[in-house]
């Protein structure tokens, strides 16, 4: 379940941080209750929301401990944005580099219906040809540069999970040199196979 604020609202507010949240548990309480799902609810609304990090804020990639964990430095990257690691169905890395204002690199992993959703994704967009997740377990994008990887895991419906590393520059950029694309190519393998881990999934099929 997510909220997304628009307009003039960020989350940087704290009240808009906790009714963004209490909207979600909210709606999340009543669609398990629609569909028969077990949950345990809090007992008394929470007054406050932390901020656990800040757009600005990079951390040292050595120093990982959540998403980011077990990734080594690379050709411009030394920093990283991370959450928690906490089997959740989306997971999410940013790599970032020495001055702290851009992630050049982002891997993630989608579970269930979020790996659904993300392969229909790349099924609309004509570039990419035969090229795409659900067409083969692993592989590279040809379009851009990038990689995708999957594993076969006990939940979520039977859909294999997914992850994929993109870079975030826009693609008029310059492409990136072998052993940026060879760093790249070890972080999504050592990501995925971190998470899938992490969430009790078989060994990723890597490129």
């Amino acid at each position: 379940m997510t909220t997304k604020l628009d307009g003039d609202r960020t989350i940087d507010a704290p009240a808009a941080r906790r009714d963004s949240t209490r909207i979600a548990t909210g709606t999340a309480a009543k669609a398990a209750k629609a569909y028969g799902c077990r949950t345990k609810l809090g007992a008394h609304p929470l007054p406050w929301v932390d901020l656990p990090e800040k757009q600005d804020e990079y951390v040292p990639l050595s120093g990982a401990t959540g998403t980011c964990a077990g990734i080594p430095e690379g050709p411009g990257i030394t920093t990283d944005r991370e959450t928690a690691r906490d089997a959740a169905p989306i997971e999410r890395c940013l790599l970032g580099g020495d001055a702290r204002t851009d992630t050049p690199w982002k891997p993630e992993a989608h579970f269930g219906a979020y790996a659904v959703q993300e392969r229909a994704a790349y099924e609309r967009w004509p570039g990419y040809g035969s090229h795409i997740p659900s067409h083969a377990p692993q592989g590279a994008f040809i379009d851009d540069a990038g990689y995708w990887a999957s594993a076969a895991c006990p939940t979520g419906g039977g859909e294999r999970a997914l992850f994929t590393v993109r870079r975030t520059a826009p693609r008029t950029a310059s492409y990136p040199t072998r052993a940026q694309l060879a760093y790249v190519k070890q972080a999504l393998r050592i990501f995925a196979i971190r998470v899938a881990q992490a969430h009790g999934c078989a060994a990723p099929k890597v490129p």
